[in-house]
């Protein structure tokens, strides 16, 4: 009866852990933060009541929480859906790591399935380094948010709003952007800070901006930050408050000013305050186009430009415009830089690519993931300054679509498949990613290859063609063996009865007087049969062989020319 007893209880427990089991078994959060646990079962399951124990042992958990007895607010929090019940536990404390146990509620024995939470020491998730900013019409004002190292790979965002819960998001790490754009978010993993600049201020844009994490079961992590914008000045402006830059290039960026300062002196500093940022050059100084600072002044445009070439790392940092007054005030725009891992981080992984017509093909762009957040997109044309954009990462797309190409930004690679090729889509192509001053580009050429039509009218290809023709020689192959085969056994017939022949004098080298002793064939039956297979033989390799093969045999005089030599 024990013996009985003990097999039901490992029958239902190895049936337990094909029904339930979790999709984690180790999980880990931090103190004062969120987490959530999926467990998967049975889809036979679903209007079973769910519940959280814990416990060291299965035989003495605690439960914790169930499925049907649960409220708004709660601490722990189960969501079921469509084969997988999800747990969420709120506000973890250090005591709540160990061990727990998710399970199926069920008649005599319920189903299971453990794992071990642990609970990391709390952080001070985010902090911003400035909760009030200001910035003028017209103007670029930015915003940062530091963040735990343990956040590193999450997803951020900025959102507007005056509350957490109910902001609007205004841009996302994962969402594709150009330096251009209103909104620009960028993301420094190594600094554990990402920092929102807003393009072209408006009076519309104050509020409160509130910097988050994503996490997984909700978002919880908020700093807040307070924008005002005051009214433009009229002496300094900057397009763009954040460029971007190549080791090893060139990157340039701009100052708007009124026309009435255009006989004022310019200059560009760097710091972090307009008040102890050291000038790097001056309009009045002496210059080349070669130097590291290189400034120019376009007085009827109001526009003046500052050229860094031959970039460096730690030239990141914040730059300032400004203009010498008559009353030795300083007006100032800033501008960040960014200096990024140089141009040969984007690579093909083919140069050459070709398919058949009606067919696809495919290729992958490599890429450092610094640009993981960048633009991607496909072009056509000889050079790759003046290409024909076909599709690119910010647009919308279907698996339907002639060229589709998918960014996999945490592999930092991208895929580019032309479905449905043509001959004329053979030519030049380029991967590329957008980026402020040039983009970066690869170079690829696709080489479209002819379909061919079979004798009854069907499409077939290059490689098609061959297997047919090397199926051809085959069975020409197996024809001749098999006319070989029937030979030898004709002649191992006739020796066979040859040897049962009595009182025959036999001359072992004269085959014809052999055959001529055989019962019932005499010498012109042998040789009418032997030159009759022969033309068999002849007949069948001719038609199997090439057509240029075939016509080789005869011509006006109709004689043969020897073909089998080349078979």
């Amino acid at each position: 009866m024990a013996w009985t007893k003990l097999f039901i209880l490992l029958l239902v427990t190895y049936q337990g852990d094909c029904v339930l089991r979790a999709i984690n078994s180790y999980i880990s959060g931090f103190e004062r933060q969120s987490v959530s646990v999926k467990c998967a079962y049975d889809q036979g399951y679903a209007g079973y009541v769910k519940y959280w124990c814990r416990g060291e042992d299965w035989d003495n958990c605690e439960t914790v929480q169930q499925s049907d007895s649960q409220s708004q607010g709660n601490k722990i929090v189960i969501n079921d859906f469509r084969g997988v019940f999800t747990v969420t536990i709120n506000s973890l404390e250090k005591s709540d790591a160990g061990t727990y146990w998710c399970a199926i509620q069920r008649w005599g024995y319920d189903y299971n399935a453990h794992l071990q939470l642990e609970v990391k020491e709390g952080v001070s998730t985010l902090s911003v380094r400035n909760s009030a900013i200001s910035g003028f019409e017209g103007q670029a004002a930015s915003m940062q948010c530091s963040y735990n190292m343990g956040y590193s790979t999450f997803v951020k965002y900025f959102c507007r709003g005056d509350r957490s819960w109910n902001c609007e998001i205004m841009r996302k790490t994962s969402q594709s952007q150009k330096n251009g754009d209103k909104f620009f978010l960028t993301d420094d993993k190594t600094r554990g800070v990402f920092t929102m600049t807003i393009n072209r201020l408006e009076k519309s844009d104050v509020g409160s901006y509130w910097c988050g994490i994503e996490k997984l079961g909700h978002n919880n992590q908020y700093a807040v930050v307070r924008l005002d914008v005051k009214k433009g000045v009229s002496s300094l402006s900057v397009s763009n408050g954040h460029v971007s830059g190549f080791e090893g290039r060139a990157t340039s960026m701009q100052c708007s000013y009124n026309l009435r300062y255009s006989n004022f002196v310019k200059y560009w500093c760097r710091g972090d305050k307009p008040s102890n940022c050291i000038t790097l050059h001056k309009k009045n100084e002496t210059q080349k186009t070669t130097d590291k600072f290189f400034i120019r002044d376009d007085e009827n445009r109001g526009v003046f430009t500052m050229t860094i070439n031959s970039l460096e790392r730690s030239d990141t940092g914040s730059y300032w415009c400004g203009i010498e007054k008559l009353d030795n005030n300083k007006s100032s725009a800033v501008v960040k830089l960014s200096v990024v891992e140089g141009v040969s981080t984007l690579s093909v992984s083919a140069n050459n690519i070709s398919g058949f017509e009606g067919q696809a093909a495919s290729v992958q762009c490599f890429y450092h993931l610094e640009y993981s957040t960048f633009a991607k997109y496909w072009c056509r044309g000889d050079k790759s300054r003046n290409c024909d954009i076909l599709t690119n990462t910010s647009k919308p797309q279907t698996r339907g679509d002639k060229i589709v190409i998918n960014d996999n930004q945490d592999r930092g690679v991208f895929t580019v498949t032309f479905n449905r090729l043509e001959r004329s889509d053979s030519g030049s192509y380029w991967c590329g990613i957008e980026k402020l001053g040039h983009n970066v580009n690869a170079v690829v050429t696709l080489t479209v290859l002819q379909a061919f039509l079979t004798s009854e009218g069907n499409e077939t290809n290059a490689a098609g063609t061959i297997r047919k023709n090397l199926l051809s020689i085959i069975v020409g192959s197996c024809g001749t063996i098999f006319i070989i085969a029937m030979i030898v056994l004709v002649l191992a017939i006739l020796h066979r009865r040859r040897t049962g022949l009595q009182n025959k004098s036999v001359d072992t080298n004269d085959c014809y007087a052999t055959i001529s002793n055989v019962q019932g064939i005499n010498e012109n039956e042998y040789m009418v049969l032997n030159r009759k297979i022969e033309n068999e033989y002849m007949v069948l390799n001719r038609n199997k062989l090439p057509s240029e093969a075939q016509n080789r045999t005869g011509g006006s005089n109709g004689k043969e020319e020897n073909i089998y030599s080349e078979t």
